[in-house]
């Protein structure tokens, strides 16, 4: 079996409809035999997490969870010397990852100090 890291998109909408939408991308980690299998079980995962009745508020407002997507999922990397396949996860593996530009180094710094700024994020949905 591979491990997956499936990146699943909650939306939390306020039910009077006021303010934007808050939104959440969890990372869950998966054991799946092929990638859709993995994305199935990413899709239930996030339909599950939606579905909970917790109380949840938004500003004081009642609001709801809305399951918007897997928006990737990423074969879990293993350092040397595991097997991507045979071992489970352990310390130095890569979970998962994402891409994005920005314009200069001034910027790259910032947003290595956590700071606020506009990003160009690239992404495709499906990697491997």
């Amino acid at each position: 079996m591979t491990w997956y890291a499936a990146h699943i998109i909650i939306g939390m909408k306020r039910r009077d409809g006021k303010g934007p939408i808050s939104v959440h991308e969890n990372v869950f980690l998966i054991e799946a035999e092929t990638f859709d299998e993995a994305g199935r079980i990413a899709s239930s995962e996030g339909e599950q997490q939606a579905s909970l009745d917790d109380g949840l508020t938004v500003d004081g407002a009642p609001a709801d969870y809305i399951f918007a997507g897997v928006r990737k999922i990423i074969t879990v990397s293993n350092p040397d010397p595991l097997d991507q396949t045979k071992d489970r996860p352990a310390t130095g593996t890569e979970i998962t990852y994402s891409e994005f530009e920005v314009p200069d180094e001034a910027d790259l710094r910032r947003l290595g100090q956590g700071e606020t700024l506009d990003i160009r994020y690239i992404e495709c949905r499906r990697m491997m």
